[in-house]
C-alpha cells in the first residue's frame, strides 16, 4: 500500500455543542476524548482503541453548521493548495502548522464542497491498513450536484485515480491512489435527490461497525434522526445514514460475512 498521501487520515467533527457531541458519540461508538488546545482554542482529539482518528473542534461561527470534515493526507500542502485554487477551490484557511501533526488547510470546491488537507510531520506516523478495524472511520463518500465536475477536480488536485460503479441509477465513482480495490480511498456520487437553494456538496464519513441494524437503532435512543435505514448492498454490506443530535451527518458501515 502507498502510504500515506491521497488518503483520508482524520475526519473531525465541527460542533456547536461539544457536551453533547462527546456524550453521543462516546456511548455510540466507545471513542474516547482527550482535551488538547489548537492555537490557543480549547479542543478534544477522538482516540478508538488509543489510536488518533480525528478531533473536535467547537464552532465559533454561528453561520456554520455543524458538520464532519475529512482530511486527505499531502506530500505538499502548499503545492495543493495552487492546485485547488487553479480549479476554482476557496482555501478558507492557509496552511496552518500545528507542531507534532502537520501543516493544515481547509478550502471549500467551486460547489461549496468542504475538504481538509494534511501534509504530516511524521507520515509514518500515519497507519497503513486496507479496512480499518470496528469503531474507525472506513470511507468518505461526496454527495454532489455535479459529479462528472466534482471528479475531475478532485482528480486535479488530489492525483486521485477514478473506476465508474456500474449499473447505479445515479452516477458513481470510486476514486483512489492508484488501481485496485486495495487503493480505493473514496466515493463521488451524483445527488439523487432535489437540490435545495444554497445546499452545499458534502463529504460524508463511514465509520465500521459490526451491526448496521443495532448501531443505527442505538444512535436514535442517543438522539440522532435517521436519514436513510439500514440498506444493504448485496455483495459488499449494510449502511445507514443518520445526524447526531447537533445535526451533523456521518454514515455507519457493515461489511458483508
Amino acid at each position: 500500500m502507498d502510504h500515506p498521501n491521497g488518503r483520508f487520515v482524520r475526519h473531525d467533527l465541527m460542533t456547536t455543542d461539544p457536551d453533547a457531541s462527546v456524550a453521543f458519540y462516546s456511548a455510540l461508538f466507545g471513542w474516547t476524548p482527550r482535551a488538547i488546545s489548537i492555537e490557543g482554542f480549547p479542543a478534544r482529539v477522538w482516540l478508538s482503541g488509543g489510536e488518533r482518528i480525528g478531533a473536535q473542534i467547537t464552532l465559533r461561527e454561528p453561520q456554520i453548521p455543524p458538520h464532519w470534515q475529512a482530511m486527505v493526507a499531502v506530500e505538499d500542502v502548499r503545492a495543493v493548495c495552487a492546485r485547488a485554487e487553479s480549479r476554482g477551490f476557496t482555501i478558507l484557511e492557509r496552511p496552518l502548522k500545528i507542531p507534532g501533526q502537520g501543516t493544515f488547510t481547509v478550502m471549500a470546491d467551486p460547489r461549496s464542497g468542504l475538504i481538509a488537507a494534511m501534509q504530516p510531520e511524521d507520515p509514518a506516523s500515519v497507519p497503513e491498513r486496507t479496512m480499518p478495524p470496528v469503531g474507525q472511520f472506513c470511507w468518505c463518500q461526496l454527495i454532489t450536484r455535479d459529479a462528472e465536475a466534482a471528479l475531475a477536480d478532485y482528480e486535479a488536485v488530489f492525483g486521485w485515480h477514478s473506476e465508474a460503479m456500474p449499473d447505479q441509477k445515479d452516477p458513481v465513482w470510486v476514486v483512489g491512489v492508484g488501481e485496485g480495490p486495495q487503493n480505493a480511498v473514496g466515493s463521488i456520487m451524483q445527488n439523487p435527490g432535489e437540490i435545495q437553494p444554497g445546499e452545499r456538496d458534502a463529504w460524508m464519513g463511514y465509520v465500521a461497525v459490526e451491526d448496521c441494524a443495532a448501531s443505527a437503532a442505538k444512535a436514535v435512543e442517543l438522539g440522532a434522526e435517521q436519514r436513510v435505514a439500514p440498506t444493504a448492498i448485496p455483495g459488499m454490506g449494510t449502511f445507514a445514514v443518520l445526524s447526531d443530535p447537533t445535526g451533523a451527518v456521518f454514515a455507519i458501515w457493515q461489511n458483508e460475512g
